[in-house]
């Protein structure tokens, strides 16, 4: 029962956050690009910093951290951790078995939804009518 309802959130957060598992290969398998450096090589003398990925949050950011339970003064690339921290912990109640959304979760997904809603209401020039 728990998979059914954790699958859509976990799915959503390993979907807006993936990078790439495998670097690409040569044709001779052995995973250097044309230059003959092994990519963990090349990446090293790349930037340092893992490359960020950014998420879509449908409505007004301020109002979904608020829904979220997650505070105003976080930076843009803390919101998908502390997200997917306040789901595990406060989304689900009772035994694994036998667990059901809570109303912190049912109001979440409520919010997201109505947020695309308007979103897709509004078009392209972000204004309804």
């Amino acid at each position: 029962m728990k998979s059914h309802l954790v699958f859509p959130v976990l799915a959503f957060l390993l979907l807006c956050s993936a990078t790439p598992a495998h670097p690409s290969t040569d044709s001779d398998g052995t995973g250097a690009d044309k230059s003959g450096v092994p990519p963990a090589a090349s990446r090293a003398a790349e930037d340092p910093a893992p490359p960020s990925e950014m998420i879509a949050i449908p409505g007004p950011t301020r109002s979904f951290l608020r829904m979220a339970a997650i505070s105003q003064k976080v930076s843009p690339e803390e919101i998908t951790p502390l997200l997917a921290r306040n789901v595990y912990l406060l989304g689900y109640e009772g035994p694994q078995s036998q667990a059901r959304q809570t109303e912190f979760l049912t109001l979440l997904n409520r919010y997201v939804l109505q947020a695309r809603e308007l979103v897709n209401l509004a078009g392209s020039g972000n204004v309804a009518g």
